[in-house]
Order: C-alpha cells, then sequence, then structure tokens
C-alpha cells in the first residue's frame, strides 16, 4: 500500500462522498474544535486527503500541516481549500510526502495529532512502525487523536480491521491522568 497504490486511487478519481472521502471534517472533531478541546500551536493530520480536518483546525492560534502520500490527493485538497466559501484560515501547509519520512527536529513537533482513516490505511505490520513515529513527532504533552476505524473482524484492506487492542499496539490510545482513553472517550485501564 505504497504511494503508487494511493496516487493510482487519486488520479483515476476519487470525488467528493466516494470511497473514504466524508465530504466534510469528521463530526467529533468538530465538536471538540468548537468546545476548544483541541490544543492551540501545531497540528497534524497525516492522509489528509481532500483537507476537510486541515479546514477545520487551521486558525490564527493552530498551524496545520496537512500529509498525503499522493500527490494528486494534496492537489485535489488545495483545490478544494481554494473554493470554500467562507476561504478557511491559511495558517496550513499541505505537502504530499510519506508520513514515515517527516523530520522529527524540536521545533517541527505536535502539540496536536489528528489521525481518522490514516491508522486503517497501513498495513498491520507497520502498526508498530507508526506508533514509534507519531510518538516521536508528538511534543511532550502533546494529544494523539485516533479514531479507530473500521472496528470489526475482516482480511485485507484497506481499510484493514481495526479494534481497540489494534489500536493499542499502534500507539492509538492518549494517556491521561494514569489512564488511556479509547475511541468512545472512555478510560481504558493500562494493560487490559
Amino acid at each position: 500500500m505504497g504511494k503508487d497504490h494511493w496516487e493510482n486511487m487519486w488520479s483515476a478519481g476519487i470525488n467528493p462522498g466516494q470511497a473514504f472521502d466524508a465530504m466534510q471534517p469528521v463530526p467529533i472533531l468538530s465538536k471538540m474544535v468548537k468546545e476548544g478541546a483541541v490544543p492551540e500551536g501545531r497540528a497534524l493530520v497525516p492522509g489528509c486527503g481532500r483537507a476537510y480536518d486541515v479546514q477545520l483546525l487551521a486558525s490564527p492560534a493552530r498551524f496545520v500541516l496537512g500529509v498525503d502520500i499522493a500527490p494528486t490527493a494534496v492537489a485535489q485538497a488545495q483545490a478544494y481549500l481554494d473554493t470554500c466559501d467562507p476561504p478557511p484560515c491559511r495558517n496550513f501547509e499541505l505537502m504530499a510526502a510519506d508520513f514515515f519520512s517527516l523530520g522529527e527536529s524540536e521545533e517541527k513537533k505536535f502539540d496536536f495529532i489528528f489521525d481518522y482513516t490514516f491508522l486503517c490505511a497501513l498495513p498491520p505490520e507497520l502498526n508498530a512502525q507508526r506508533a514509534k513515529k507519531m510518538s516521536s513527532l508528538l511534543k511532550p504533552g502533546g494529544v494523539l487523536m485516533t479514531l479507530i476505524f473500521p472496528i470489526c473482524q475482516k482480511e485485507g484492506g484497506p481499510p484493514f480491521a481495526m479494534s481497540l487492542e489494534t489500536g493499542k499496539g499502534a500507539g492509538a490510545l492518549r494517556r491521561r491522568g494514569g489512564t488511556e482513553e479509547g475511541q468512545t472517550g472512555r478510560p481504558v485501564p493500562r494493560g487490559q
């Protein structure tokens, strides 16, 4: 599931609402932004696709980097953002790049990383590598929010089958006050 797979998919044509394109920001993220629950500073959206979540997160107090491995996805994201009415805050950058090649210098670390469909797009054998990379990109005290989707049992992908256990193994649970929070926001005791 490398660059060629995703670029071929995007260049063949993914219209808004097709495949994994939701045509809007993720509703729970919209709610969190509205409630002021998303950290300010620097944010990352890996596998940003058409950049709906980048648009939502970008604000004068929050710079957002949207990354997608497919250059056509990034071009479509820019075209979408250029036609938004009202126009989005321009405190963002879109980048066609491999997530695993992103730099890890201290000044480029993130206060918030949002992953909705990135984890399920990766083959399971990359989960540990993803967890390590996410950790290296997150500032101390930063928040990694991973929506674990699709929760199911199936073979193949993408999307690859997800479970709470898969999310834990991929570093998708955030720590808060001695507990880990799963997709529902309910505390999950460590080690379970």
